[in-house]
Order: structure tokens, then C-alpha cells, then sequence
């Protein structure tokens, strides 16, 4: 919740917005992350005049090479961006911005983040410590600080996806079992369901001893056949060529990150995904091509003086 902007019949958050059983003519949305960018596109589709409020810019904390791409997507369907905006008050028809612009609004949809649902548990009756931001404290085997009770999910902490509580919910469960298990997963993948969408395991950041390589979908059959050139594959290694990171913007992204967790998690190298063999024509070849772009044989399309 957001101080002033308290939830009711017209100030929802973003898991009534998924429920919502009309399609309404405007709708502002307070926050930038990818549960804004998700909703905004989803009702922007519908036909809703869409405007997002950010704080400082649309998924600020993710690589702007992708976020550019969604961002021209999202001006295409008509979604207004307000950067660097503060959102005042809201009288049930517009929203007030710090910067004295109006914007209309039958709806306004607060997505300002999550913060862990800890209160009314019963934790004070015992031995579960949370941290200083209200988070369970857990170990490697997702025990809490009385032995008695586990742990998993976003109320341990982030990332807050339902894929790694799963994995989690499995792990604790054998572990309760007697099985002798830890959650000791390296990366947890993660997708922004926007148009195109955006797919990351581990990092991409460039910096001594880590190399990114990027693949443009401009030079991929299957992009160029369905008319979807609008996106890329980076992949990040370290000086032995083992891959640390996937960044993937494009159609099924969500279906081709997957390889990417799995090279992470088994410590593969570029070149074990460059000598993969990936059917064509899919969107997957992105991946292979980005890994033999990583080793310097780049097939489609030429990266730098350095390619063989």
C-alpha cells in the first residue's frame, strides 16, 4: 500500500487488476517494475488508455538495451510514461502528479513492490526470527530459527517468483522427509511478460573478466520469417569461456531461458552451446548463435574484428 493512496473501489492493487471482470477506459498505474509493464501492455491490448507513473524510468534496474525495446513497444500501443514523476492525490477521475500534470484515470493500480505478509502468523509465539525488513531468516536447508518449522517463498526474500518457491517447496519437503537436500541453486531464471518478452538468468554485466556478446533477432530465420526481428540474445562469460549470465528478448523468451539455467547451473561453456546442435528454424538458434558470437565464430553475422 501506498500512503495516500489507500485501496478501495477505485485504487486496487495489482492482483485485483487481474481480476477485474470489465475493461476500464483509463487506468494509471503507480509503480514501473515488470508487474506495471505487464498489466500496462495486458490492458493497453484491451483497448484501456494506459499511464504508468515511474519514479525514475520504467524498469530502471534492468538492462536498457531491453528496456528501449519494450518502451517503443509500449509508446506503440499508446501507453503514456511519466518519469520522474510523484503521484499527489487521486479525486476518482485523475490522478495529480507532483509536476501539476492530470492524468485521467477511472482506475488507478498501486505496483510500488511486495513486502512480506508476516503479521497475524503467530510468530511471536516462536523461536522464527524475520530480518530488519520484516523477511523469515532461514538457512542452506530452508530451516527457520526454531527447528520445528521451514520456510519458503517470497517470505524469505526475494527474488518473489513462484518458480523458486516451488523449487523451494520441494527441497523443504524432502528435507523434512529425512532426505539430506539443500537449496543450493546458482541462478533463478526470471521473465518479464511484456511484448517482446524479456528472459535473464544469472548477470550480464560487463566488467574484468566477464565478456558479453550480443545476437540481434535481425539475423535469425525465424524472426525475420514471422516478422519479429525486435529483440536480442546477450550472453556473459568469464576468461574460461563458462557462461554467468543469458539476457533474451524475444517471442518465447520464457521457453528458451530454461537452457540458459540449466548451462549456469552445470557450469557449461559457450562452446557447449555453440556445438549444440538447435532445430531450425526457431527461436532457440538465438542462444547458439549468441554462444559461438562468445567464442569468436559467429555464423549469421559478423561481431567485431576479433570473429574467425
Amino acid at each position: 500500500m501506498l500512503k495516500g493512496f489507500e485501496f478501495g473501489e477505485k485504487i486496487i492493487d495489482y492482483k485485483k487488476a487481474l481480476m477485474l471482470d470489465y475493461v476500464p477506459r483509463s487506468m494509471a498505474i503507480i509503480g514501473a517494475g515488470y508487474v506495471a509493464v505487464e498489466i500496462g501492455t495486458l490492458y493497453a491490448k484491451l483497448g484501456s488508455k494506459v499511464s504508468i507513473i515511474a519514479r525514475s524510468d520504467v524498469l530502471s534496474k534492468f538492462d536498457r538495451d531491453a528496456v528501449n525495446i519494450i518502451k517503443k513497444t509500449m509508446q506503440v500501443l499508446g501507453i503514456k510514461i511519466y518519469t520522474g514523476a510523484t503521484p499527489i492525490s487521486y479525486d476518482g477521475k485523475f490522478l495529480k502528479l507532483g509536476d501539476s500534470n492530470l492524468v485521467e484515470a477511472e482506475l488507478v493500480v498501486v505496483a510500488v513492490g511486495l513486502r512480506p505478509y508476516t503479521e497475524g502468523l503467530g510468530l511471536e509465539n516462536t523461536k522464527v526470527q524475520l530480518d530488519d525488513k520484516g523477511f523469515v531468516k532461514v538457512d542452506s536447508s530452508l530451516r527457520t530459527t526454531d527447528s520445528n518449522i521451514f520456510a519458503v517463498g517470497d517470505v524469505i526474500g526475494e527474488p518473489m517468483l513462484a518458480h523458486k518457491a516451488i523449487r523451494q517447496g520441494v527441497v523443504a519437503a524432502e528435507i523434512i522427509t529425512g532426505l539430506r537436500k539443500s537449496y543450493d541453486n546458482i541462478v533463478v531464471p526470471a521473465v518479464i511478460f511484456s511484448d517482446p518478452e524479456i528472459a535473464i538468468a544469472g548477470s550480464i554485466e560487463e566488467k574484468e573478466g566477464i565478456k558479453v556478446t550480443k545476437f540481434p533477432l535481425t539475423a535469425l530465420g525465424r524472426s525475420i520469417a514471422l516478422d519479429t526481428t525486435n529483440g536480442f540474445v546477450k550472453i556473459a562469460v568469464d576468461e574460461n569461456s563458462v557462461v554467468k549470465g543469458v539476457e533474451i528478448v524475444s517471442q518465447d523468451a520464457n521457453a528458451m531461458i530454461s537452457e540458459a539455467a540449466l548451462a549456469i547451473e552445470m557450469g557449461a561453456t559457450a562452446d557447449d552451446i555453440a556445438s549444440t546442435i538447435h532445430p531450425h528454424p526457431t527461436y532457440s538458434e538465438a542462444v547458439q548463435e549468441a554462444a559461438e558470437a562468445a567464442i569468436g565464430a559467429p555464423i549469421h553475422f559478423f561481431y567485431g574484428k576479433n570473429s574467425k
